[in-house]
């Protein structure tokens, strides 16, 4: 216990003498002097601009006004005529490296992204194990804030409109496309249901679940019965191995009979009584 608690020392040790050094740095450039002068003379500290300008991370100055940190001391710290090396107190010391840190991951907003998609720019210089870290600690607040979202219902967050993949997913999907392929060979729900042995009430909602799921949209009857009734059956009379022993037809030639049928609204006298030799209302021969 003793050792772990050595090297955290440590690795604090050093990332406050890697702050103290980049301070000593800045506080020698001539842009920063001389925008610590103006300020001076202004008598205004414009925070803002300082960290733009100089690259500094602003949650450092949250995070010292958290602890009650006085501005004086802040000021005496960013103070150019001031030594890098003596600092007022132990608190503010330890906040120190916030100022100079720089994320090795920033995400950055765009409008041609998914809601499900985020844009991260990698600063590669950073050490691998602290770019996984940070990958997961955003993956985890990615997550955190939509479970929030949708728990509170506000739909209106577009960018939180998603569903996170799990492997039970899958499997309802890998289902439902069985549902989907069965009625694509123009099996009824009833037969579907015997089939996969599952209730018919089940096929229909895989049905409708895997229309959503291949035509990425809600189900629209009347698309897909005009998509279907445009495809031709995969196989037909000719080509059916069962052709010898068949005794009925199947359901795929069933629906082309159905696709092929033409009532009798549709078509006119003359041309009935023509092919069939048939009066139309009696269907008795002509005379």
């Amino acid at each position: 216990m003793k050792r772990i608690r050595w090297k955290t020392s440590k690795k604090i040790l050093a990332e406050q003498e890697r702050a103290r050094l980049e301070l000593s740095i800045l506080k020698e450039n001539f842009d920063y002097r001389d925008f610590f002068q103006k300020a001076l003379e202004q008598e205004q500290f414009p925070l803002e601009e300082l960290c733009k300008r100089f690259k500094l991370n602003d949650s450092f100055f949250e995070s010292a006004y958290m602890n009650n940190i006085p501005f004086v001391d802040i000021f005496t710290l960013l103070n150019p005529e001031k030594d890098a090396e003596k600092i007022s107190t132990e608190t503010l010391l330890n906040r120190l490296p916030y100022l100079f840190y720089r994320p090795g991951l920033t995400d950055k907003v765009s409008t041609k992204l998914e809601a499900w998609e985020r844009m991260l720019v990698i600063d590669l210089r950073k050490r691998k194990a602290e770019l996984l870290s940070q990958l997961e600690a955003f993956i985890d607040v990615e997550l955190a804030i939509r479970e929030s979202f949708v728990r509170h219902g506000e739909p209106y967050k577009k960018m939180f409109l998603w569903t996170p993949e799990t492997s039970r997913q899958r499997k309802e999907a890998a289902e439902q496309l069985k549902v989907w392929k069965l009625r694509s060979q123009y099996h009824g729900f009833p037969s579907i249901a015997r089939k996969l042995n599952i209730s018919e009430d089940l096929a229909k909602k895989r049905f409708y679940k895997a229309f959503e799921l291949t035509q990425r949209g809600k189900y629209d009857p009347v698309k897909y019965k005009r998509e279907r009734e445009n495809l031709p059956p995969k196989n037909s009379c000719a080509n059916c191995p069962d052709k010898a022993n068949c005794t009925e037809l199947c359901p795929s030639m069933m629906q082309v009979l159905k696709m092929t049928e033409i009532s009798l609204r549709e078509i006119r006298f003359t041309d009935y009584e023509a092919k069939t030799g048939l009066d139309l209302i009696t269907k008795k021969p002509r005379r």
